[in-house]
């Protein structure tokens, strides 16, 4: 099996790869020996339909190691492959950024931006394309665009590392999205981490051999799984961050973690913009209306500026806003979306020197 996304051992995977190449060469010799051998005719045909299926089979095998898709999900074996491939650079804070130069960051205008995987890129190939990086493209070289997106992060979290980051913010964007309540919800230990792996609800062998098969984990991801993950989040009324924002008890403390970063705002005198994003599928009118609205309503009502990513997108076709058919994460259209609006809205800000 290929492991970890984050550790790859280089020498399995040429040893598969390897022993793929064997075993296509085998097959081709196999198939030789059939067509001379003295069986008959029928066996031979049998023989040679089956050694045919196998070398398809690993020559497919082979061409799929190196299949790189994002699936907003590490389980799937392409996944990991788009993770190695496209998850760069890693800077010493673990951030998918550059290294931090504070010394250039002193006589400048820095702007973090904080959030979860929508900020940090998911499934988005190169950083150059996600809104951050195309905010500080577009703004002066006297502004500095920070990037403190982390996959997972929910509200309380991301306030966490805002403070911990060794750049203090001149700006700070604040990204949130449907999942950013989720930090409420302590599932440690109660085995709901491992519920969205399918492969740990098969058989002993279906389990390895999906697990073990570039081939078979791509088609059980992309074609099978979809349908019943789906099922799973729709049916997980007590753990899904939708339905957390109808439970008045959560709401009201995902509303005090969020209070946190209007007072450091208000306290410190540094602006503070939210962008918040619906569900970019075709959920998006109803998370719209679930999470969309009451959290623009909160924070305009404390005179922050919010970029209300529903009114950018909701006339694109679903399609033509996520990553892919797996992975719902808005794609580089969004992005520039996002940024274009970002980029309005911190320039028409006067900064409090």
């Amino acid at each position: 099996m290929i492991g970890d996304a984050h550790a790859f051992n280089h020498f399995f995977f040429g040893l598969r790869l390897f022993l793929g190449i064997i075993t296509a060469m085998l097959s081709i010799v196999l198939t030789h020996l059939v067509i001379i051998s003295p069986v008959g005719e029928t066996a031979k045909k049998y023989l040679i339909l089956l050694v045919t299926l196998c070398l398809i089979f690993w020559v497919a095998e082979v061409t799929f190691m190196f299949v790189s898709r994002s699936f907003s999900s590490s389980y799937p074996l392409a996944d990991q492959n788009w993770t190695r491939k496209y998850w760069q650079p890693i800077n010493s804070l673990g951030y998918r950024a550059a290294e931090i130069d504070k010394k250039a960051c002193q006589d400048k205008i820095n702007i973090l931006v904080v959030g979860s995987s929508y900020t940090a890129g998911d499934g988005i190939d190169n950083i150059e394309d996600r809104f951050s990086n195309k905010l500080d493209a577009m703004l002066p070289d006297n502004y500095v665009v920070h990037n403190l997106g982390d996959c997972g992060s929910e509200a309380i979290d991301a306030f966490s590392r805002l403070n911990e980051y060794p750049i203090s913010p001149d700006i700070i964007v604040f990204s949130h999205t449907t999942k950013t309540i989720k930090g409420i919800v302590n599932n440690k230990g109660s085995g709901e981490e491992n519920k969205f792996n399918l492969l740990a609800q098969l058989g002993t062998t279906s389990n390895f051999l999906v697990a073990n098969s570039y081939l078979l984990n791509y088609v059980f991801w992309k074609v099978y799984a979809p349908f019943v993950l789906q099922d799973i989040y729709l049916e997980d009324v007590a753990n899904n961050p939708i339905f957390l924002y109808l439970q008045r008890a959560k709401f009201d403390e995902h509303m005090t973690n969020l209070q946190k970063f209007v007072d450091k705002s208000n306290n410190n005198d540094i602006p503070l913009i939210v962008v918040v994003f619906p569900a970019m599928n075709s959920s998006i009118g109803f998370t719209k209306t679930i999470v969309t609205d009451p959290i623009k309503r909160f924070f305009e009502e404390r005179k922050v500026p919010v970029v209300d990513v529903y009114d950018l997108v909701k006339d694109i076709d679903p399609s033509d806003r996520v990553v892919n058919s797996n992975d719902a994460h808005p794609n580089k259209l969004v992005h520039d979306i996002v940024a274009a609006r970002l980029f309005e809205t911190i320039t028409s800000i006067e900064l409090v020197n």
